[in-house]
């Protein structure tokens, strides 16, 4: 999927999502590899957590009924199988940069949605 190195450029990625599982329709080999990328590169992944709010601070979410904050300098949003374009607006009051990638940008699967989220990561 990604043919050259990536990098983080010395800041901490985390990815949440709201499903119980991460990517579970992608295939056990591409998400063995994929684990593997981010685990080397110290990514962490975060199931079942639900996003409240986005603030300038970052993040206000909730798992199982507990309210908590996530810190972030940079959101990216993939918001899944309907473009929400909603969120943009929502956004707009805030002095901040903020990038679609995923459904939220257009339709598609999981390789498309990593694939565009990859691209972007590489220009931030």
């Amino acid at each position: 999927m990604w043919l050259r190195s990536w990098r983080t450029g010395g800041r901490k990625v985390c990815i949440i999502t709201a499903r119980d599982a991460f990517v579970p329709g992608m295939g056990f080999t591409n998400r063995g590899n994929m684990l593997k990328r981010f685990f080397q590169k110290n990514v962490t992944i975060s199931t079942g957590i639900k996003v409240k709010r986005i603030t300038p601070e970052g993040l206000v979410c909730e798992k199982e009924g507990l309210e908590f904050k996530v810190c972030a300098d940079n959101v990216v949003l993939s918001l899944g199988m309907e473009s929400r374009n909603f969120v943009e607006e929502q956004l707009k009051g805030y002095d901040c940069e903020f990038y679609r990638v995923g459904d939220c940008s257009r339709i598609g699967n999981a390789m498309t949605a990593f694939s565009g989220a990859y691209d972007l990561a590489g220009r931030i």
